[in-house]
């Protein structure tokens, strides 16, 4: 299938990163280090976030059951205008559609999120649903593989792939932990569409994908789900494991489509974090990218599965060559790594 066009959100409340570290302080556990937390907020490199909510929202006590109601007002009303700006945008409209994939992993929802938005957004009724929930990080690169391959095993022409993660709504005011800090200084809101098309003849194009799961690692990345809502959990080891774990997996992919790092042309790296992307790149060479997947960071945080998407908006509006091609790079929970190959056909 042919990426047809992708279209992101602009959200109401943008802070610069120092005036979330000092509301932050205002509402943080009297045990907190004032001054590890600033060094923490500073060290992510990120230099601005925007959220569907306000920050009095933000650091206000929520149980769980308040946190997944808050996400289903909020996912629909937000995703269903960049559904018809990027159908408009590929020259479609909502008759066109055949299948709706939807992915978070900051809304746990039954029915699921595809069915909130079929409604909001005037979909056909008989669209093909697929929920992608709880793959983090990972789900931007892996929901875009696994949505095309699965409208093109349904012979569906018109594929919407929706990405909602609003980690404003996961934030824990009374969680001491140094992990919620880091949460707390790196991780943005994002929501995005993307409109794939099987019968083009030009354009980007999803030509293969694979996962490589490292074994025992489940520990490394999460949610500890609780009354009050989302404990975060992530491990120190993740960009360590990530060095580890990246560079034969994605030699092995490249090398099935007698591809090398240095054949190609462009890459979309997800902005875990300073850390993770500096161990990716002593890993594997990939500084360029590495530098661009930062300036992402630095201007947007971290919207984890929304990041790459973001990226993609941006860059499938650069003019390419016939035969160039794109790798998609993401690490996730479980813990896994997702690699997706993008081909211009002119």
């Amino acid at each position: 299938m042919f990426i047809a066009s992708v279209a992101t959100a602009i959200f109401p409340y943008t802070y610069a990163q120092s005036e979330i570290c000092d509301w932050y302080l205002k509402y943080a556990p009297a045990e907190i280090d004032a001054t590890w937390v600033r060094g923490m907020f500073t060290s992510t490199q990120v230099k601005q976030r925007s959220f569907a909510i306000p920050l009095e929202e933000v650091v206000a006590s929520m149980g769980f059951g308040v946190r997944n109601k808050r996400f289903r007002e909020l996912a629909p009303k937000i995703i269903t205008p960049l559904i018809h700006q990027a159908l408009q945008d590929a020259g479609l409209s909502t008759k066109d559609v055949g299948a709706l994939a939807a992915i978070t992993s900051s809304g746990f929802l039954t029915p699921s999120l595809d069915a909130d938005i079929i409604n909001a957004a005037g979909l056909p009724t008989n669209t093909r649903r697929l929920p992608i929930v709880g793959l983090g990080c990972a789900a931007g690169v892996s929901g875009l593989a696994h949505a095309t391959a699965w409208a093109k095993g349904l012979d569906v022409d018109v594929l919407v792939m929706v990405a909602a993660e609003f980690q404003s709504l996961t934030y824990l005011p009374s969680d001491a932990r140094k992990v919620n800090v880091i949460g707390a200084a790196l991780f943005a809101d994002g929501a995005a569409v993307v409109v794939c098309k099987r019968n083009a003849t030009k354009g980007w194009q999803v030509v293969s994908s694979t996962t490589y799961t490292k074994p025992e690692t489940t520990y490394l990345m999460g949610w500890d789900m609780t009354a009050e809502g989302f404990g975060l959990i992530l491990s120190e080891d993740v960009p360590s494991s990530i060095a580890k774990m990246a560079p034969k997996p994605l030699a092995e992919f490249l090398s099935r489509h007698d591809l090398t790092q240095e054949k190609v042309d462009h890459w979309i790296l997800h902005p875990g974090g300073p850390k993770i992307l500096e161990e990716l790149a002593k890993a594997t060479g990939l500084d360029g990218p590495v530098n661009e997947s930062l300036r992402g960071l630095a201007a947007h945080g971290n919207m984890s599965s929304c990041s790459v998407l973001v990226s993609l908006a941006q860059f499938i509006t650069q003019p390419a060559k016939k035969d160039e091609h794109t790798m998609m790079v993401s690490f996730g929970p479980g813990f896994s790594m997702e690699m997706l190959l993008l081909k211009y056909r002119g």
